[in-house]
Order: C-alpha cells, then structure tokens, then sequence
C-alpha cells in the first residue's frame, strides 16, 4: 500500500536506526503479477538498507526470489488450517509448506554462491573435452611463419590456449605439421 515517497516519509523519521525494509502487497492472497518484487532492489539501492519479503503470495516462489534479489528476511503467514475462515489462512502455509519454503530458500542461497566467477570443481572433467585447443587448418612445413588463416580454435583441449594465438602471428614453426594437427609450444621458435 505504500509508495517509494512514504517509505521515504518513514525512513526519514527514523534517522539512523537499524531498520529492515519489508515490501509487501497487502491482498490476502497477493496476485503474483502485483508483486514487483523488483522494488527490492529499488528500496535497498535508495535507501541503503536490508529488505525483507512480507509475502502474502501463494506457494513459495516468491520468496525464493526475493532472496536471489537480496532480501535478508522472509515473512510469511503460518496456519495449520488453509481452508479456515479469515482471509489469512487462504495465504499462509501449512507445515509441510513451511518446511518447503524454508528447504528452497536454503537451495536458494546455496544456489546464488558467493559471486565470484571461476571453474568449479565438477566442472574438471568437462573442462579439457569442452574447452577448445589451437590447431592448424592445413599442412604447415617446418620454417613456416604463422598467420591467421593457419590456426583454429577446436575441441578438445589439446594443444595451446587460444587465449595466445595473437601472440603466435609472426613466429616459425620448428617442426611440420598435418592438417587439423594440435599446435604445442614445442612447435613453435
């Protein structure tokens, strides 16, 4: 119910108090297309404080993302009865949906990681047949100074990293190679 202006108007009169910002819809239960969990972010970025999910959705989805858009905090309404009277119940979990909630958003997390972008152990195996090795187009004879149309990158791993091919432009080949031959530093002057 409230817009950015009035979490402003609140934040304002709470000066530098620790607080915890928490977006809410308040329609009992909230239509997911009405959730703009997006102004998560908006309310962490303008006001430089944690925010939360008082989520009022059916299920556990919206919850789970708000957590992958950096909610710290989840509310979400309990009962033992969803078909009890009262228009809390319709959008609160049982215990078996709070027991989901909380083992997805703990998938949630362990799912974001820490952020910092690098191979993974499970992908060692997968790394030397999926990555791409320097070899030659066409036969190549000893003497002969590479230039670009003489190399390609192609799976698997064998060879030199692509990465260097640049830095090969120019340079002489000690030995001759076949065609679609893997490139090593043991060919090159």
């Amino acid at each position: 119910m409230a817009d950015l202006a009035d979490v402003a108007w609140a934040v304002d009169r709470l000066g530098e108090a620790e607080i915890l910002l928490f977006h809410c819809t308040s329609a009992y239960p909230a239509p997911v297309e009405e959730l703009n969990l997006r102004s998560l972010t908006a309310l962490r970025e303008r006001f430089d404080r944690p925010v939360g999910l008082s989520d009022h959705s059916p299920g556990v989805q919206a919850a789970c993302l708000a957590v992958a858009l950096g909610a710290c905090a989840v509310e979400k309404h309990f009962t033992l009865d969803s078909d009890a009277a009262g228009p809390d119940h319709a959008a609160s979990l049982d215990p078996a949906g709070f027991q989901e909630l909380v083992r997805n958003i703990r998938l949630t997390e362990r799912t974001l990681g820490d952020g910092k972008k690098r191979s993974t152990p499970s992908e060692e195996d997968t790394r030397s047949v999926a990555r791409k090795g320097l070899r030659t187009t066409r036969r190549l004879s000893a003497g002969h100074r590479l230039a670009p149309g003489d190399l390609t990158a192609k799976r698997p791993a064998v060879g030199l990293d692509p990465r260097v091919v640049d830095g090969l432009f120019g340079k002489k080949l000690k030995n001759s190679l076949a065609a679609d031959q893997p490139l090593t530093e043991d060919d090159v002057e």
